[in-house]
C-alpha cells in the first residue's frame, strides 16, 4: 500500500523544530513598548480644556419677555412688625413678652399671630461675658440645632437692637407647671402619669440629640392650651459631649449629685442629671413639697 502524502499547505504552517534560536520566528508576536499613563495629569489637562470652553450662563441679558421666578415666601419679620401686648414673666436675664404680628403687606402674612418674646439685656451679657463668653448663644444655638418637637418650646426667629437680644419662641399660653402644682397638687395617679410622661418624652427627645437641659424644674416646664407640657428655658443647656462647665449648673433644689461632686464623672454620668431633676419634679407633684426640704430634713436628722 503506498504511503499517504499530505498536501504541501498543511505542512508549511508548522514551525520548524530545528530552527535555530538566533533566527527570528515569524509567528512570535512583537512586544511593543507600553507607556505608563498618569491619570492625574490627564485629568488636569481635561479640566483646563473644559474650563476654557465654558460660556458664562448669564453672559448676556435675558429677553425682556422672560418672566423671572418669584419667591412666594414673605420677607422675614422685623421688630417693627411686632406689637407688644404684655409681660409674661421676668428674671435676671430680662423679660418674656407676649407679642403679636401686625404686618399685612404680603398674601401669606397672618396678622394677630401670638408669640413669646424673650429679651436678653446686652448689658447683663457683657457683664458676665468674662466668665461665660458663649452664654448669649447657648439657647439660640441649641434650639436652632433641634427639629420641632411638641414637648420642647421651639424657636421661631431672632432679633437684636442696641440694647437687647430677642428670641421669638412658640407661645405656650397656660402658665408653668409651678402654678399648676400650687393650685392642684397633690395630683392623682392619672394626672401624675400624664404629666410625667410629657416630661419623659421631652427628655428622651433631647437625649437622642445629645442635649442636656441642666435646669429642669417646674418653672421651666410650660403648660399648653391642650394640657400638654413643654420644656423651656435652655439658657443652661449643653451638649453631652462637652467635658467642662458641668459643676454647680442649674437650680440647687433640683441638682443631681453628679453636678455637685466632680470625682469620677464622665459623659455617661452627665446624661442622668436631667432624669434626677425630673424625679424631684415628680416628688413635688405628689407631695406639693420641694425635694430640697426633704433632703434638708434628712441632713438635720443625721446631724442630730
Amino acid at each position: 500500500m503506498p504511503a499517504i502524502r499530505r498536501s504541501m499547505h498543511a505542512t508549511r504552517s508548522r514551525a520548524n523544530p530545528i530552527r535555530r534560536n538566533n533566527e527570528e520566528n515569524p509567528r512570535t508576536p512583537k512586544v511593543r513598548d507600553f507607556q505608563t499613563v498618569d491619570g492625574l495629569v490627564h485629568g488636569w489637562q481635561f479640566k483646563a480644556k473644559y474650563e476654557g470652553s465654558i460660556v458664562p450662563e448669564f453672559s448676556r441679558e435675558p429677553d425682556r419677555g422672560l418672566q423671572r421666578p418669584t419667591n412666594p415666601r414673605p420677607p422675614p419679620l422685623t421688630l417693627q412688625d411686632l406689637e407688644c401686648i404684655k409681660v409674661l414673666g421676668g428674671g435676671g436675664y430680662g423679660h418674656v413678652l407676649l407679642v403679636k404680628t401686625s404686618r399685612d403687606t404680603h398674601p401669606l402674612d397672618k396678622p394677630g399671630c401670638l408669640f413669646a418674646m424673650k429679651t436678653l439685656r446686652k448689658k447683663h451679657i457683657h457683664f458676665n461675658e468674662g466668665n461665660a463668653p458663649t452664654e448669649k448663644d447657648v439657647e439660640r444655638s441649641v434650639l436652632t440645632a433641634l427639629p420641632w418637637n411638641p414637648f420642647v418650646n421651639g424657636i421661631v426667629q431672632t432679633f437684636y437692637d442696641t440694647r437687647n437680644l430677642y428670641l421669638m419662641l412658640e407661645l405656650v399660653p397656660c402658665g408653668t407647671l409651678r402654678s399648676l402644682i400650687q393650685k392642684h397638687a397633690p395630683l392623682d395617679s392619672a394626672a401624675l402619669t400624664f404629666y410625667f410622661a410629657n416630661i419623659v418624652c421631652g427628655l428622651d427627645f433631647l437625649e437622642i440629640y445629645g442635649i442636656a437641659h441642666r435646669d429642669i424644674k417646674p418653672e421651666n416646664i410650660l403648660v399648653g392650651a391642650d394640657g400638654y407640657l413643654s420644656l423651656a428655658d435652655f439658657g443652661s443647656a449643653a451638649r453631652s459631649s462637652e467635658q467642662s462647665g458641668w459643676l454647680m449648673v442649674g437650680t440647687t433644689a433640683y441638682m443631681a449629685p453628679e453636678v455637685i461632686v466632680s470625682v469620677g464623672q464622665s459623659e455617661r454620668t452627665w446624661a442622668g442629671i436631667d432624669w434626677w431633676s425630673s424625679g424631684c419634679v415628680l416628688y413635688e407633684m405628689i407631695t406639693k413639697k420641694m425635694a430640697c426640704s426633704l433632703f434638708r430634713w434628712e441632713w438635720d436628722a443625721d446631724e442630730g
